[in-house]
């Protein structure tokens, strides 16, 4: 019960630190919750702001999942063998912390950065091909939320036969909370209203 403790306060803390709310107000003197969709995480960063603050968001909240994890590792010197639960629940932890930081009033990102970052931690090699993987599919469809969604779903099915059912089961609610939070980018897609990647490319290279 300590270990499992520990690992949340360590990965919520981590978690609170909103990259996309800090660099926004220190080098584009904006509020990233005033723009776009309103949430302070990666992918508002690059729709609303471009591609510099997006990148940078991006390196943070991916790292905020990647430590969360490794400092588990290195507490209790859990491996995905061995204590794999007490790693899901360090990458969530983070994740949690990423969407609802207490000093925001709960309202922050959507978390997608923050699972990649938490799986590479656990598996170096998932996690590589899950952003690279993430990358080409949001290429090729043009949209995020689409591409995330499709990402999750496949960290489920490979956690169910990989790593065990409880893992499964949290990466599926993982899955589930993720589809709630992209509502409304799907319901702007079938408007032809959401963001798309082409769009932000188009209007960096103008």
């Amino acid at each position: 019960m300590k270990e499992l403790l520990i690992t949340i306060v360590i990965g919520y803390a981590l978690g609170n630190i909103q990259a996309a709310y800090i660099f926004g107000k220190i080098f584009y003197k904006v509020d990233i919750r005033t723009l776009g969709h309103g949430n302070a995480g990666t992918s508002n960063a690059l729709s609303s702001v471009g591609v510099k603050l997006g990148a940078a968001v991006a390196i943070v909240d991916v790292l905020k999942g990647l430590l969360a994890v490794l400092i588990t590792q290195w507490l209790f010197k859990a491996t995905l063998s061995t204590q794999p639960l007490l790693l899901y629940i360090s990458g969530v932890s983070a994740m949690l912390g990423h969407i609802f930081p207490f000093y925001m009033h709960f309202k922050g990102g959507k978390g997608t950065a923050t699972y990649l970052g938490a799986m590479l931690a656990m598996s170096p090699m998932l996690g590589v091909i899950s952003i690279v993987f993430l990358l080409l599919l949001t290429y090729i469809t043009d949209y995020i939320a689409l591409s995330t969604m499709v990402l999750m779903s496949l960290i489920a099915v490979i956690s169910f036969i990989e790593v065990g059912p409880l893992e499964g089961v949290i990466a599926s609610l993982v899955l589930l909370s993720s589809m709630v939070m992209h509502r409304k980018n799907f319901a702007r897609m079938k408007d032809d209203t959401e963001g798309r990647l082409s769009h932000v490319l188009q209007k960096k290279k103008g």
